[in-house]
């Protein structure tokens, strides 16, 4: 599974930290990737995550509860 996601650049700091934080139950087979990109002349973050579907949701899940919930 893979999904990718669009963030500010200053919410770099923030996803290395919660995806330092994720401690699968398992051995995790997840592979993320962070990118600069320039989206309408300002500068953004691209965030791709692969692997096992239970990794990538629950990883997803964390990002979501950090950034739409707080």
């Amino acid at each position: 599974m893979r999904v990718t996601f669009i963030y500010d650049i200053e919410n770099l700091e923030k996803i290395r930290e919660i995806i330092k934080s994720y401690n699968p139950k398992e051995i995790p087979a997840l592979t993320t990737r962070i990118n600069h990109v320039r989206i309408d002349d300002s500068a953004k973050i691209r965030l791709t995550i692969d692997g096992n579907e239970n990794d990538v949701k629950n990883l997803v899940n964390l990002l979501g509860e950090s950034f739409f919930f707080s």
